[in-house]
């Protein structure tokens, strides 16, 4: 009798190439695995941050206003405006040494102001100042006689 294999009669002992072709298929996920595209990017960006050079950008001379005109003190009442502890601080005027006061003495200071001749107003304000402040000085301030309204801030 002849020598007969253990494997069974219908499995061949060679896979044949359908079989090769049908293993070495990748299996058909529905997500695609884009971890190689972040480690990628991470890289890039690491090398464009090491290899880059960090500049600031240098102060650039501006021109000088061709259309504006400046406001000059001496034609315009100032009132300034300051936070002094937390607290919104009325100054008439900006001189050192000048008196504080309340919003009902504006109307009465930029009136004296006006019928000195000084038809501008000034808004001198700190910029930590509430703006609901500003603006109830600012109606205070507009009294007859009041040409125009100029506001300035000035930093802490």
């Amino acid at each position: 009798m002849a020598a007969r294999s253990c494997l069974s009669p219908h499995v061949p002992l060679f896979p044949t190439v359908l079989e090769h072709v049908k293993k070495s298929r990748i299996p058909n996920d529905e997500e695609l695995d884009i971890t190689p595209m972040i480690d990628v990017t991470f890289l890039m960006l690491i090398f464009f941050m090491v290899a880059s050079t960090m500049q600031g950008t240098p102060d650039l001379p501006l021109p000088p206003a061709e259309t504006g005109t400046g406001i000059t003190e001496k034609s315009s009442v100032v009132l300034t405006l300051l936070m002094v502890e937390d607290k919104p601080t009325l100054i008439l005027g900006d001189q050192p040494g000048a008196p504080q006061g309340d919003l009902p003495d504006v109307a009465n200071f930029v009136a004296k102001g006006v019928a000195e001749g000084r038809k501008n107003v000034i808004l001198k304000a700190d910029r930590d100042l509430p703006s609901s402040f500003v603006e109830r000085v600012a109606k205070e301030a507009n009294v007859e006689g009041v040409e125009a309204m100029f506001y300035g801030v000035t930093e802490p």
